[in-house]
């Protein structure tokens, strides 16, 4: 029991002597030497009694104990003054500690306020810009914004946690979420201009063949509805951001055009025979290979063969279609175990088991 005790001493020393780093330990450290008297009382009767026994148990048997035994049973009574001292010093450590820290936080709290209203007036700068010409840097501008307000919340939260490791109310940060809300459709369509720019580069230059269709109708359709929506909403206060949705929503309108072109042959019934129809009654050069690309054809004036365009992709639907439907049949007919039995003894066979093909025949 005394070697236990003597551990437990020597931890509890070393944990009074811990010098906190934060205001989270700090505050952890504060409890810990608060709650330390009564946890080294109860370490001081455990510690009386341990002896306590030894001594009964020597004299009752008259035995001898040697200087090391002696040490090692007694010198566990040592500990709580020592502890004790440390404690008070502790404390005054502790409390210096936390006006350093207070002032530290106060500082970084009023530091960080001063930055929040830097970045306000830098998403007001970035309200009146209106240069489409000047994309690129914009929208780089507005992403580095946008990235400095996400970092900034997290900070927000790191500030708050040490606020309330000293009891304090969470500072709301207003000019923060008052920042972000209102600077985030200005940041929706620059980068929705980017985004379509860029893809409509990539639809209009990359292999035609790997487009989906689908996708590309859902994009533009999306940008032509919030370019729109924005027009709207910038019209009165914001009149040339109106004026940038507005020439989004141009850009959209003119390549809306060339969706219906792009679903039709980027259908995935169109088949080489179907390309080669295409060519021929069109009279345009187009191979479907992987360099064909959408920008090409309109080089060809495909876009004005509207009418054949979708009656081949159409006509390659259906084949499609009963394409995969003979490819089910073939599926479902190849399971099917034939039973061939002779018939009498006329040397004639005849088919057994047909309940199954019957049923397959009538679907």
């Amino acid at each position: 029991e005394s070697q236990v005790l003597e551990k437990e001493y020597h931890a509890m020393f070393d944990q009074v002597n811990v010098t906190p780093s934060c205001e989270s330990e700090l505050v952890v450290q504060r409890k810990f030497l608060r709650g330390l008297d009564m946890e080294l009382l109860h370490k001081y009767r455990r510690t009386k009694a341990a002896t306590k026994s030894v001594e009964g148990t020597t004299s009752l048997v008259q035995l001898t104990i040697s200087p090391e035994e002696f040490n090692s049973l007694y010198h566990p009574k040592t500990w709580p003054n020592k502890i004790m001292e440390a404690k008070e010093w502790q404390a005054q450590i502790l409390e210096q500690q936390k006006t350093a820290m207070i002032e530290v936080l106060e500082k970084d709290v009023a530091k960080f306020e001063r930055y929040l209203d830097g970045l306000s007036e830098e998403a007001e700068a970035c309200k009146l810009l209106d240069d489409v010409e000047q994309l690129k840097p914009i929208v780089s501008r507005c992403d580095t914004l946008l990235g400095a307000l996400d970092a900034a919340k997290d900070k927000a939260i790191d500030l708050n946690n040490r606020l309330e490791a000293f009891g304090w109310d969470p500072n709301p940060f207003i000019t923060l979420n008052a920042t972000e809300v209102t600077f985030q459709p200005f940041g929706q369509v620059w980068g929705e201009f980017a985004e379509f720019r860029n893809s409509r580069n990539e639809w209009l230059n990359e292999s035609f063949l790997q487009l989906d269709g689908a996708k590309v109708r859902d994009q533009v359709e999306r940008t032509w509805a919030n370019s729109y929506k924005a027009s709207k909403k910038f019209l009165k206060e914001y009149p040339e951001m109106s004026k940038v949705a507005l020439t989004l929503r141009e850009e959209t309108t003119e390549f809306k055009t060339l969706v219906p072109i792009i679903e039709a042959l980027g259908n995935k019934a169109m088949k080489d025979r179907h390309w080669q129809v295409l060519a021929e009654e069109t009279g345009c050069d187009i191979i479907a290979d992987e360099f064909l690309t959408l920008q090409a054809m309109l080089d060809e004036k495909l876009q004005d063969h509207w009418d054949k365009v979708d009656e081949v992709s159409v006509g390659a639907t259906k084949q499609y279609g009963l394409e995969m439907k003979l490819k089910g049949l073939m599926e479902e007919w190849s399971e099917m175990d034939i039973m061939i039995k002779p018939y009498k003894e006329s040397g004639t066979f005849i088919i057994g088991g047909t309940d199954d093909i019957y049923v397959m025949l009538d679907d």
